[in-house]
C-alpha cells in the first residue's frame, strides 16, 4: 500500500488497495477485513441499526478504513469504532 499517495476520499471507489512490488513482498505482515455496514447510499439503510448509522456518509466510512489499515491495532479482534468487540 503506498500511503504517501494515498486515493483520495471522494474516490468513485470507496475502498482500493495501491501496492507495487516492493510492497507485495511484505504482504503477510498484516491481513485486516473491513466490512462497513450502515453506509448511507442511494439503495437505502433500513437495515443500519448500530450507533453510528444508517446516516454515515461514503467519505466519513472511507476515513475509518484509511485509520484502520494504516495504524498497527492488536491483531485477533474485531474492532467497530476504535473498540474491541466480542467474539
Amino acid at each position: 500500500m503506498n500511503l504517501n499517495n494515498p486515493i483520495p476520499l471522494d474516490s468513485p471507489n470507496l475502498i482500493s488497495t495501491q501496492m507495487d512490488q516492493s510492497s507485495s513482498k511484505n504482504i503477510g505482515d498484516f491481513v485486516k477485513k473491513v466490512k462497513e455496514m450502515g453506509l448511507k447510499t442511494d439503495m437505502g439503510n433500513k437495515g443500519a441499526t448500530e450507533t453510528s448509522g444508517p446516516d454515515r456518509e461514503p467519505t466519513e466510512v472511507a476515513e475509518d478504513i484509511f485509520k484502520l489499515v494504516t495504524t498497527n491495532t492488536e491483531s485477533g479482534y474485531f474492532w467497530r469504532f476504535d473498540k474491541k468487540r466480542p467474539w
